[in-house]
């Protein structure tokens, strides 16, 4: 991998307004080590919401306890491996903020992924919250990346799909013309030159409306701060826009999607004693 490569990716191996409220237990604490706070000067609690919530949604806490990645400390931990196994920071930098939030993939599907802002670079990673274990990654260097823009997300005029009626955040870099025909139609590329994120459905628990990690407002104010740093310290000429309008999802009568949001199949679940 070269330095002006846009992104690199790696995969191991399975075998190797609300009122204040309480928290309880060190998973739901709002100090939390890999909270964006605890690293540097922003506050670890949400003071704004520039990016929609989906109305009258309520992740209870029966259904946040059946969510790994939201048990007491599981977050912290799979920060800590990360940090071991992938983070570099000769070429991400000084660690600037992890969350957990939403990764909607071309072809409409939604997976929980790990987020890790570097000074230099962002990490997308796909980890096992049950076996505790990298699953893949892909880095992306703030240098590359030319356009955020954040608002509702919506579908073709002519799709079938139901209305998302909540926002999100898009990080995108390289040609910007659309997805070649292979692109497109290949679930599995991972040469998207754009990243699509959103809530984690953890935010929509009463006790953890304030916290930033499931919050991708907080990431992208970050991103703000960062991009333009990182292209002036590369020379790049470049700059990066920064839009607020509807992030378009090109999915017009996908069956798929339906069935693998519905029933959260991106998402590690203790599903009754069936945990995937």
């Amino acid at each position: 991998m070269t330095e002006g490569d846009c992104s690199s990716t790696g995969v191991v191996d399975s075998r190797g307004t609300v009122p204040p409220v309480e928290f309880e237990g060190p998973g739901l604490r709002r100090d939390r080590p890999y909270s964006a706070s605890m690293i540097s000067r922003k506050s670890v609690t949400s003071t704004k919401s520039q990016t929609s919530l989906k109305a009258g949604v309520v992740t209870t806490d029966y259904s946040k306890a059946h969510l790994f990645s939201c048990r007491d400390g599981s977050f912290d931990k799979a920060i800590d491996k990360c940090k071991e196994m992938i983070y570099k920071e000769e070429m991400d930098g000084e660690m600037k903020g992890a969350w957990l939030l939403t990764v909607i993939d071309h072809w409409d599907h939604e997976r929980e992924n790990l987020i890790i802002l570097g000074e230099f670079s962002l990490l997308v990673v796909s980890f096992d919250f049950i076996t505790f274990k990298v699953l893949k990654w892909d880095r992306i260097f703030l240098h590359r990346i030319t356009e955020l823009k954040f608002g509702d997300l919506v579908y073709p005029p002519k799709s079938l799909m139901p209305l998302r009626e909540h926002g999100g955040l898009r990080i995108a870099w390289g040609a910007q013309d659309g997805l070649s025909f292979s692109q497109k139609w290949n679930p599995w590329a991972s040469d998207i030159p754009y990243l699509t994120l959103s809530h984690h459905p953890c935010l929509y628990n009463p006790k953890e409306h304030e916290t930033v990690t499931f919050n991708v407002d907080e990431l992208c104010d970050y991103l703000r701060e960062l991009i333009p740093k990182a292209h002036a310290e590369k020379s790049t000429g470049k700059e990066c826009v920064v839009l607020e309008e509807p992030i378009l999802i090109e999915s017009y009568a996908s069956m798929s999607s339906l069935i693998f949001n519905q029933s959260h199949l991106g998402f590690n679940l203790d599903r009754n004693g069936v945990n995937f």
